[in-house]
């Protein structure tokens, strides 16, 4: 099973705290992937720490997606985590 989601704010605790949400829900309707959560979120972490800091002009931009494959015993025996984090202008606000 795969997910993808995106997220953006102005800090890295907040792009955090929508990440994890997004996963929650990811895990609501895959279960299966409460098996690589935690390091898929590390992941989103360690790669969104990298990136400079955000001025007043700018957000944090994170996106993740993965996969899981199993076996009949639902054992997970395969495993795919991309994550891509960036700093980008704030989107105008109307």
């Amino acid at each position: 099973m795969s997910y993808s989601f995106g997220v953006r704010g102005a800090t890295r605790d907040e792009v955090m705290a929508k990440a994890v949400s997004e996963f929650d829900k990811v895990v609501g309707y895959q279960p299966i992937h409460a098996a690589d959560r935690e390091q898929a979120t590390a992941a989103a972490r360690a790669f969104l720490s990298i990136v400079p800091d955000a001025n007043e002009t700018q957000d944090f931009a994170l996106t993740v997606s993965g996969w899981v494959s199993w076996n009949p015993e639902l054992i997970v025996v395969a495993a795919n985590v991309s994550i891509s984090a960036s700093v980008v202008p704030k989107e105008p606000t109307l």
